[in-house]
């Protein structure tokens, strides 16, 4: 078996985490997304919210932090907080769905597109996937107005996180354990979502 091993040692088994059962559905189409983006979270709100500021305090995930500087690193949601302001990445994509989330900050390489759309045209096990905030019902569906859209949405992203992300992910989100599964890493006072080894 595996091991994902550091400069500090060995972290974790490397194992696919189970993926939460899910009916299987055909994907949803570029118009479907267009639709759900209605529902998404204002852009201002996630904007002003640096979740990244209490992921840094989290002893179990400053081994995987600091691996973020040899890999590729797509950050799903990153905010007016990118994560490469406070880790060096080996290369970073951030990707927003929201132009006003699009800071013109030095050498930092932005998309203006949703997550799930982004993560299909990625290779399989290309990059670090990392996400706070963005497996979340309420982020996702705040406009309650396409519940079964939104879902499909969420499943469909995990999915591709899953296929994409290598050799670990960093989710985090209110919903990450409903569509992501079980972590391998639990940080002390996050319950849902954190991080997920791949072999």
């Amino acid at each position: 078996m595996e091991q994902l091993k550091t400069s500090g040692g060995v972290l974790g088994k490397a194992l696919k985490p189970e993926a939460p059962q899910v009916q299987s559905v055909v994907s949803l189409t570029t118009e479907q997304i267009r639709q759900l983006e209605s529902s998404w979270m204002p852009g201002n709100i996630p904007y002003m919210t640096n979740y990244v500021e209490g992921i840094r305090r989290k002893e179990k995930l400053k081994p995987f932090l600091d691996l973020l500087a040899d890999h590729a690193v797509v950050e799903i949601g990153p905010g007016g907080h990118p994560l490469n302001n406070f880790y060096q990445c080996g290369s970073y994509t951030g990707v927003q769905p929201h132009p006003c989330f699009v800071p013109n900050i030095g050498g930092e390489k932005y998309v203006l597109s949703d997550g799930l759309s982004y993560l299909r045209a990625l290779s399989d096990n290309s990059a670090v996937v990392v996400s706070f905030g963005v497996l979340d019902e309420d982020v996702l569906n705040y406009g309650f107005s396409n519940s079964h859209l939104s879902e499909r949405y969420m499943q469909e992203l995990a999915r591709e996180i899953r296929r994409v992300a290598y050799p670990f992910a960093i989710v985090v989100g209110n919903n990450a354990n409903k569509y992501m599964g079980v972590p391998d890493e639990v940080p002390a006072e996050i319950t849902q979502g954190g991080v997920y080894v791949f072999k």
